[in-house]
């Protein structure tokens, strides 16, 4: 062991230690806060050049030279709010229609002066142009035409001031389909689309297609077939939407609520039909009658979902 001399001799070894120490550490934090400073300027470097090279690119959209799109995007339907005396009319399948059930849901809008109808899809069935095994005997495509505009003829006639609106269902849906397999080139002619088929114009009734989200107010309304539903139809209907929502499609009345985190409830619809209950393809099933009463007020929907006995 080093045995010190003098006090004075063991103070300029500290301090030698000490300022050998600290030049070791200042030269370490010089050297990082290079590094760093030099690595800044290589990225900043690199950003720049890249910023250059790229642009050309972005100058333009045109010259990214993409390829045109054909994405298609519907746009949704706002009912006026004007029209806020809604009878809500889904499923009469013309020609097979309930006369009973659908007298009944005609004279509750008389009496309730609305002063708009809401034809919620598969109001003709087109039975004779579907792509399921058909009774021949059954078949008869002009009567169907015939029958359903009737049916809108005596709408209007009834109805005169009100507004109409007929919202496409999977059955109409049947007469598109059917003309692109066996008559595609009619497609290029306004006559042979459906509004133009039912005379739509002529008896002043509003088309709206299948794909467009149709609100009454905050009630979504759809005509059921858009989603898949199934067991409680209303139930799964705020499963799917998570919103006021109303449909028919399933020939069934239900009702669902549930309240969000506001602990507000939120109400969903399934209607029941104005058609036969015990079609052919489906004789024994939990179909029933019904209609619905729409009122709007203050853009809030209130909704008496009403089932025939």
């Amino acid at each position: 062991m080093r045995e010190w001399h003098s006090e004075q001799e063991q103070m300029t070894m500290t301090f030698k230690a000490f300022y050998g120490c600290f030049h070791k550490w200042k030269t370490r934090m010089v050297n990082g806060q290079m590094r760093k400073a030099i690595k800044k300027e290589m990225n900043m470097a690199k950003a720049t050049k890249l910023k250059t090279e790229l642009k050309p690119l972005i100058k333009r959209k045109t010259d990214l030279n993409l390829p045109i799109s054909k994405a298609h995007k519907p746009h949704d339907f706002y009912l006026n709010t004007t029209y806020d005396n809604i009878l809500f009319l889904t499923d009469i399948h013309v020609p097979y229609h309930d006369i009973d059930a659908l007298k009944q849901a005609i004279q509750y809008g008389l009496d309730n002066e609305v002063n708009t109808i809401w034809l919620n899809g598969d109001i003709v069935d087109f039975y004779a142009i579907s792509r399921y095994d058909k009774d021949p005997r059954k078949r008869d495509f002009g009567d169907e035409i015939m029958s359903v505009r009737m049916l809108l003829e005596s709408l209007r006639n009834i109805f005169p001031d009100a507004q109409i609106y007929y919202k496409e269902g999977n059955h109409e849906q049947r007469w598109l389909k059917y003309i692109m397999k066996n008559a595609p080139d009619l497609l290029a002619l306004g006559e042979f689309d459906l509004p133009s088929i039912l005379k739509l114009n002529e008896y002043k009734i509003h088309f709206i297609a299948n794909e467009r989200l149709a609100w009454a107010g905050d009630l979504l309304l759809l005509h059921g077939n858009e989603i898949r539903l199934s067991g409680n139809i209303a139930q799964k209907l705020y499963q799917r939407t998570y919103t006021k929502a109303i449909c028919g499609h399933h020939h069934q009345t239900w009702e669902y609520a549930e309240p969000n985190i506001k602990k507000e409830f939120v109400y969903t619809y399934a209607v029941g039909c104005l058609c036969e209950l015990h079609p052919e393809y489906l004789m024994y099933n939990r179909h029933n009658h019904g209609f619905a009463h729409i009122i709007i007020d203050k853009g809030k929907a209130i909704v008496n979902n009403i089932r025939i006995e």
